[in-house]
């Protein structure tokens, strides 16, 4: 960890030599030096000190969104950039007030859709979807989801278990427990899709447990005792009895 650290520093270093550069002959508007400081702010953000990596984006974000308007590739992801910031710092009304921002601005027309494009919005409406399910906000909630599956549908199966996992929770939370059940339950089958070369695996027990929790809400005792059977054995290598009566 310290090498990757000692890392970190020597690029910071390097960036900010390059920065004093740009400022020393009023090159401050030109795009070499806001992705100086867009990439600032990424190393920042890898150390983990969120307050100067939000300082140095929010800059590189105004140079962008000034030289170039709303709807360039750079302001936009820079936004994006802005909203995860404030994500991590926990700060999250405002990192939803820029997530939706974001949706507003990169559903333009006047947006290329490249494949950065595609992620954010995706990585935007999860991010929203979570906090509306903290807020108990369900209807806002399940259309944020909803909206990152849909984004979803042409990449590979892992980024989706998390928005199943999540709509999972929200239909837990309404006390819907047949839906919730089987959204976990397609969670569970993404899981296997994804992790299929591994006999045990965290994902696996994970989906099994959030199953039987439900059925056990349910009161269905003998199919809440078989998943958590399950999910026993996907997690743990020294425990395979697959008999869900037996005590172990």
């Amino acid at each position: 960890a310290s090498k990757i650290k000692g890392d970190y520093d020597e690029a910071l270093k390097s960036y900010k030599i390059s920065l004093s550069a740009f400022e020393k002959i009023g090159s401050t508007t030109v795009f070499s030096f806001a992705r100086t400081l867009q990439n600032i702010g990424v190393l920042y953000r890898h150390i983990g000190d969120f307050d100067e990596a939000i300082q140095y984006a929010s800059r590189a974000h105004k140079i962008f969104l000034d030289s170039a308007g709303r709807y360039d590739l750079f302001a936009v992801n820079t936004l994006l950039d802005l909203g995860h910031l404030y994500r991590d710092k926990k700060e999250y009304q405002i990192a939803n007030a820029i997530y939706s921002d974001y949706l507003e601005t990169v559903y333009s027309p006047q947006v290329k859709q490249d494949k950065r494009i595609l992620r954010g919005k995706k990585n935007a409406n999860q991010g929203l979807a979570r906090y509306y399910l903290k807020q108990q906000k369900g209807d806002s909630t399940y259309y944020f989801i909803l909206e990152a599956l849909d984004l979803q549908s042409g990449e590979k199966p892992f980024k989706k278990i998390l928005s199943y996992e999540i709509l999972g929770d929200l239909f837990l939370a309404k006390k819907d427990y047949d839906k919730a059940f089987d959204y976990y339950q397609q969670a569970n089958q993404q899981a296997f899709k994804v992790y299929a070369a591994y006999d045990k695996h965290l994902t696996k027990a994970r989906s099994f447990r959030q199953m039987a929790d439900v059925a056990k809400l349910k009161k269905q005792t003998d199919q809440a005792l078989a998943l958590y059977q399950k999910g026993l054995i996907a997690l743990d290598f020294d425990f395979t009895d697959s008999s869900y009566l037996a005590n172990p």
